[in-house]
């Protein structure tokens, strides 16, 4: 028996003096789960978070409702940020697609703003995701903020070399 494990002046055993380590290894191995598990919940815009379909019907909305402001090319306007692009790119990589999402839905259009759909939302995002060369996926871009919350924005891996 170790010395620290004993009762005082006695030579009877405390088990209960182990404790505190079992709990720091339960929580230390807890922790060390749950953070594997966020990990892998994070997904990014290589992913292919969106549909190729979903992107046709927002290259259909980008056209009527916003290439007036941003261009049909995307490239920005006197008052307009470009869509597409290394300044687009660089402005939002490192951010989570939520943050796109709430600024075009609260913002966009500029001349009524919040008059989307959040589906018209969603594949307008899907849209510009394409236009900036993130491959598409099997399943549309969900217009859930806390869905997208867990995506965050990287460069496109084809350009990332």
């Amino acid at each position: 028996m170790r010395r620290n494990n004993l009762i005082p002046g006695t030579t009877t055993w405390r088990p209960e003096l182990r404790l505190p380590w079992v709990g720091w290894l339960v929580t230390s191995a807890l922790g060390m789960l749950i953070a594997g598990t966020l990990e892998a919940q994070t997904r990014t815009t290589n992913d292919g978070i969106y549909s190729a379909e979903q992107a046709k019907r927002g290259e259909a909305v980008y056209a009527d409702k916003c290439a007036g402001c941003h261009r049909p090319d995307l490239s920005g306007g006197a008052f307009a940020p470009p869509l597409a692009g290394p300044l687009f790119q660089r402005v939002w990589t490192g951010k989570r697609l939520d943050e796109l999402y709430l600024i075009t839905k609260v913002r966009m259009p500029g001349y009524t703003p919040g008059s989307l759909t959040n589906e018209e939302y969603g594949d307008s995002i899907a849209f510009l995701l394409q236009r900036n060369q993130f491959v598409a996926g099997e399943q549309p871009l969900q217009p859930d903020e806390a869905q997208l919350s867990g995506i965050l924005f990287v460069p496109p891996a084809n350009l990332a070399r």
